[in-house]
């Protein structure tokens, strides 16, 4: 199967998933997150704000910051294939805190202070993707944003103290993606 095929029935797939179900199986995958080795040990967790078609991960938020963890989101420059994060309040309403940003996809404010990856912190990615496999391949949706992005942590920092969490539901789980030199490979899979 070639990755369009392969984003039109996982997309397929995750439409059959009722909205309750969508919200009980967000709530598993948070809880993996949370008890997982690599959360308990990160000094800062970067998370995304799921789209209808994603796992809801906003508990893992509030348990980072109950956990006195740095929490960053990304932004997308509009016009671009650029994204960065910014690190959120942990003392402010985290509502407040997003504005409704490229692809309708909630975003951090313009005040808010953009992350900087620092060998010494862990950092912990949660990834979103189309499909993953058991051993880390990922699919996105084809733009690149966090291929992009990763590759630029790689480069510019090396692997050091970060940890790459694709996060998904089950039904998009592969055997087998197709992958290109480019497409980053996650540490893990929840």
């Amino acid at each position: 199967m070639t990755k369009n095929e392969i984003r039109k029935l996982v997309k397929q797939q995750i439409k059959n998933i009722s909205s309750e179900q969508k919200a009980e199986y967000s709530a598993i995958i948070c809880k993996k997150i949370i008890e997982s080795k690599e959360f308990l040990e990160a000094d800062v967790v970067l998370c995304f704000m799921a789209l209808s078609d994603e796992p809801n991960i906003f508990e893992v938020i509030k348990q980072a910051f109950n956990s006195n963890k740095r929490v960053a989101i990304p932004r997308i420059k509009s016009g671009t294939l650029q994204m960065d994060f910014y690190l959120l309040k942990s003392d402010e309403d985290l509502q407040n805190q997003f504005i409704s940003g490229s692809f309708n996809i909630l975003e951090p404010k313009d005040d808010l202070k953009k992350f900087q990856v620092c060998d010494e912190e862990k950092t912990l990615f949660l990834i979103p993707g189309v499909a993953f496999t058991n051993d880390g391949n990922r699919l996105g949706r084809g733009k690149g944003f966090y291929d992009i992005y990763l590759s630029k942590i790689i480069e510019n920092c090396g692997k050091k103290n970060c940890c790459f969490m694709g996060v998904c539901f089950d039904v998009q789980k592969m055997d087998f993606l197709p992958t290109d030199i480019h497409d980053v490979k996650m540490d893990k899979v929840i």
